[in-house]
């Protein structure tokens, strides 16, 4: 799988719609820590894509979604289960990522 760079609309149709739980990284293009951890992020989402489905929404572009969620620090992953909020966390560390996902998946089976 590969993570999907989506817009405030492909989201709100996509957690409305996925089963699984969802994945997302929010982002800024100016944030330091948010380049660093995408490519690990994407290498998560080939590993685990079976199990989460993974986004990634640039909130300078889709300030909406950083409101909604109240988003203030970058890079946040946010969880979302039969369409809202499960469980989230700010950081670019690389463990504490991949503990974060293999927990969202272990708690599902």
């Amino acid at each position: 799988m590969v993570v999907e760079h989506v817009t405030k609309d492909e989201f709100d149709k996509i957690l409305s719609s996925e089963k699984r739980k969802i994945i997302v990284d929010t982002w800024t293009p100016t944030c330091g820590p948010c380049k660093s951890i995408s490519p690990y992020f994407e290498t998560l989402s080939e590993q685990f894509g079976d199990k989460l489905r993974f986004l990634s929404i640039n909130i300078e572009e889709e300030p909406e979604i950083a409101q909604r969620y109240m988003i203030t620090g970058v890079p946040t992953f946010i969880v979302f289960k039969d369409g809202k909020p499960h469980n989230s966390f700010v950081g670019a560390t690389r463990k504490k990522l991949l503990k974060f996902i293999e927990e969202e998946i272990n708690e599902e089976e």
